[in-house]
């Protein structure tokens, strides 16, 4: 009688508010055994839980029914950890910056000296030591990392009973003034340093050293923002979500990073890194058990260890991070998973060093960070300003949020969308921006005094009927099993740290897969130079991917790879002090080209080729490598339609002249239909993509049509189409027609040879 009388009041309850939150675990309450138990028990603590926890009403049987977060009342036993309440809706959560762990491009995998931008979430943490003649000495001894603009993540011995002088980050070799890095012309420069002092340091309550270190974790507040406008500052990534909160690290690979002491017993002037394993709990209280000086058994909890004979963090590294290239936000991010904490007397020993586990400890983390005084996160103003650009529209309707609330599974704010954003995109008609969008809110939430609306993400996924990607001609699961897919390199489509986004020009190591192809007929006798009139892009060492109509009834002379700028014989890029230049380029002859034996002009079918190499390319320099193609079936079969491909080539440009540099832009894939309606003549194995002054162009013919998807865990580049034709007029809003790669990989793989 009680739970029926609770319930009604509850159907009540949720009737007069505007909306209910939103959670993972909603559902009726009688299915929640731990809700209804409470719901039995007559005080007011109890109804007023209960009364928190609604998600929202079902009506069963013509009656309406409750509904609840049934995770509200889970008991604190079977949470994670300590007490995880859900990390991911911590109100302090909008604290911690997306953009966070970026992998650079150029990472020296396996080295002993860091990158010079690898890791630009480090920090050296500034002890005062004594006085001099009144002066204050002051030392370097410990590490940490950036976790937003504010805080630095450390380790509790680092701080507890010590005067901290400052902080430094952006430093890479302390020794130098100016930090640099490479042999010309890949000579690069790095002289921007922040030294900030710090206004709180904030150890674990619980932190203790005897019998055994426990809870060696702690925060610093900085008296000023980080600024992260220079390249070699930015914050890394925290498991902040499930997913990465309940992985198994036991057996990974993990990356320790900092200054400390060297296998050779003296600090090190470059940041420096090891790749290390991470041990089993059982394996690390084993080591542990036997050189204790205590009887009781070590106490692992909240602690993993990690390390190998020769490879270890050292003294001097304590606070600093353990890392691993995780999925993050959909991109592969670079996790701190530890902070070094203790290890043995003899560094790289045979007994692995010990490690915080930051997992256990993102609640403690968020209950201790504060905005900025302003009451905006200095990291977010940039995603501000994105968001903003992007979503004017949300403005007109943020009325509505109060008004209509769905439920969902995956509702989230709109920057974490890229269909939502997309589809912004694309729609040119804001009632229509403004209609979808209200249908599709499903909450609201205070972000740094803000109220932020939150989207059903699934209202915006494109469905099969318009992913206008054709079925490949040949059977699915065969093409994995060709024999010829070992001809085609898997270290390939790298998609580089310094990506210039939305620019028009390329940037130098960008796309070191394109390729142009000269004519016989073509060249100029006058200067001996070669007059390009097609593209194409390297798939390995002997073979172009290209268009059939750049090779049928052409006298081929030759293909150039590692171009950038036609007009200059040095590639250069960059302002000083990061001003680097590229020289190398590569003019190989042809030894045959191949184009599909079905390919027919007017109207154009079948427009594709291979053009394989009398000499293979040297892959030895970093502006050649080739383009990844969809091999996997987990490529072949992505929907395209609706996404963003980005095109390259020395085309034409807007304004109807050649472009010397080469260059790009990213554009939308149509649905087959609205393929059709343009060009009534195109096939199943094509596709189009395009908008009004975004297009590819005669020059840019044989092209790649290019976009980012992960292989083996990694994000890269897969050529998706190759460029065909298009409106007589570049740049109007006819699309351009595209050969689809995924229908022909069975006649690419049957048509090379080692």
């Amino acid at each position: 009688m009680i739970q029926t009388l609770l319930i009604c009041l509850l159907v009540i309850h949720v009737s007069d508010y505007s909306f209910a939150q939103t959670c993972d675990s909603c559902m009726l309450l009688r299915q929640c055994p731990e809700a209804l138990k409470l719901a039995s028990k007559t005080d007011p603590v109890a109804k007023q839980r209960l009364k928190e926890a609604v998600c929202g009403i079902k009506t069963v049987d013509g009656k309406r029914h409750p509904m609840i977060c049934c995770n509200r009342f889970i008991t604190v036993s079977e949470r994670f950890a300590d007490t995880e309440t859900d990390i991911e809706t911590h109100e302090n959560i909008a604290l911690l910056p997306e953009k966070c762990g970026s992998i650079n491009g150029d990472r020296i995998i396996g080295g002993f000296y860091a990158n010079l931008y690898e890791f630009p979430w480090m920090v050296l943490i500034s002890h005062v030591i004594g006085r001099h003649h009144g002066k204050r000495q002051t030392q370097f001894q410990c590490g940490g990392t950036i976790i937003n603009s504010r805080y630095i993540l450390t380790a509790a011995h680092c701080v507890e009973s010590k005067i901290i002088a400052g902080v430094r980050v952006g430093e890479f070799n302390i020794n130098t003034p100016e930090d640099c890095q490479g042999e010309y012309p890949h000579y690069l420069c790095e002289s921007h340093i922040q030294d900030i002092a710090v206004v709180k340091s904030i150890p674990h309550e619980d932190f203790k050293i005897l019998p055994n270190v426990q809870n060696d974790i702690a925060l610093l507040r900085l008296k000023l923002p980080i600024d992260f406008s220079f390249k070699n500052v930015a914050p890394v990534c925290l498991p902040i979500f499930n997913e990465l909160r309940n992985i198994s690290l036991s057996g990974k690979q993990a990356t320790v990073a900092g200054w400390g002491i060297t296998e050779f017993n003296r600090a090190s002037s470059v940041l420096r890194k090891v790749d290390i394993p991470i041990k089993t709990e059982n394996e690390c209280r084993q080591y542990y058990d036997r050189n204790s000086d205590t009887r009781t058994s070590y106490n692992i909890d909240k602690k993993f260890c990690a390390g190998e004979t020769g490879k270890d963090s050292c003294r001097g590294d304590s606070g600093g991070p353990l890392m691993l290239e995780e999925e993050y936000k959909d991109n592969y991010r670079m996790i701190q998973f530890g902070v070094v904490s203790h290890g043995p007397q003899q560094c790289g020993s045979s007994t692995p060093g010990v490690y915080t586990d930051v997992r256990q400890y993102m609640k403690w983390i968020l209950d201790n960070i504060e905005p900025s005084p302003t009451g905006v996160n200095i990291v977010g103003l940039k995603y501000c300003k994105m968001w903003l650009t992007r979503v004017v529209f949300f403005v007109s309707v943020l009325y509505w949020c109060n008004a209509y609330v769905k439920q969902c599974s995956d509702c989230k704010f709109y920057r974490a969308c890229p269909e939502a954003i997309h589809f912004a995109a694309i729609t040119k008609d804001d009632q229509i921006k403004a209609t979808k969008l209200k249908s599709s809110i499903c909450g609201v939430e205070i972000v740094n005094g803000s109220r932020i609306p939150k989207i059903c993400c699934s209202d915006y996924t494109l469905t099969d009927e318009r992913s206008g990607v054709p079925e490949s001609t040949g059977p699915k699961d065969s093409i994995e099993k060709k024999t010829n897919v070992a001809l085609l390199p898997e270290d390939c489509g790298h998609i580089d740290g310094g990506r210039i986004l939305g620019g028009t020009l390329a940037n130098l190591y960008e796309f070191p897969w394109m390729a142009l192809i000269s004519h016989e007929s073509r060249l100029r006798s006058a200067n001996n130079d070669l007059y390009f009139k097609c593209g194409g892009t390297i798939i390995n060492s002997r073979y172009i991917l290209t268009a059939a109509h750049c090779v049928v009834k052409k006298k081929l002379y030759k293909v150039r790879v590692g171009e950038l700028d036609l007009s200059s014989k040095e590639d250069c890029q960059g302002e000083y002090p990061n001003y680097f230049c590229e020289a190398h380029i590569q003019d190989i002859e042809i030894e045959e080209s191949i184009p599909h034996k079905e390919y027919q002009h007017t109207p154009s079918k079948n427009d594709i080729a291979l053009i394989r190499l009398k000499q293979p390319i040297d892959f030895g320099h970093k502006n050649v490598a080739p383009i990844c193609l969809p091999v996997l079936s987990e490529l072949r079969n992505v929907t395209l339609v609706g996404k963003l491909g980005t095109i390259a080539g020395w085309g034409k440009t807007e304004e109807g002249i050649k472009s010397a540099p080469l260059r790009k832009v990213d554009i939308p894939v149509l649905s087959t239909s609205a393929c059709h309606e343009q060009n009534p003549e195109t096939t199943p194995t094509q596709f189009c993509a395009g908008e009004l002054g975004k297009d590819s162009c005669n020059g840019d013919s044989g092209g790649p049509f290019m976009m980012e998807n992960k292989v083996n865990r990694k994000y890269k580049m897969i050529q998706y189409g190759i460029v065909s034709y298009g409106p007589k007029i570049c740049g109007t809003d006819t699309p351009g027609v595209y050969t689809n790669v995924v229908s022909y990989m069975d006649w690419i793989l049957s048509n090379i040879k080692p």
